[in-house]
């Protein structure tokens, strides 16, 4: 039996139980979880600079127990990357979607009978809103 490939990208500065929910949501709906990091160049040049370095986010990615495998990515449309981790399950948040670079995305999954399953934000968190907020008290 041919195992389900799963793959949610993200960002995931300033991790929080939303990033965890979405992992752990899109780690149900296949075999094998991918999830890939988004690098801190391209971070900063689509939202803001991460106040968590790459490397670091990424190893606490890698760190949970749902993810079977993550790396940072460099590219906002993530075709190569589906082609290449032979991905079933596309289960990202869902605020993808926004840039054009994500409609490319989506409607290459849709092509190509690849399943997606956005994963809904959980209310009143947010990275953001946590860099906000912590940048109110100093």
């Amino acid at each position: 039996m041919r195992k389900i490939i799963g793959y949610t990208p993200g960002v995931f500065d300033v991790f929080h139980v939303g990033h965890l929910s979405v992992i752990e949501k899109s780690k149900k709906l296949c075999d094998h979880l991918i999830v890939a990091v988004c690098s801190d160049e391209l971070t900063c040049s689509t939202k803001s600079t991460p106040l968590i370095k790459e490397l670091d986010r990424l190893n606490i990615i890698s760190s949970l127990k749902f993810v079977d495998e993550a790396f940072i990515y460099t590219n906002l449309i993530h075709i190569d990357y589906l082609r290449k981790y032979k991905v079933n399950v596309f289960s990202p948040g869902e605020e993808f979607g926004i840039l054009e670079e994500h409609k490319i995305t989506l409607d290459y999954c849709y092509k190509n009978n690849i399943q997606v399953k956005f994963q809904p934000r959980l209310k009143g968190i947010s990275s953001s809103e946590i860099k906000r907020k912590m940048s109110n008290k100093q």
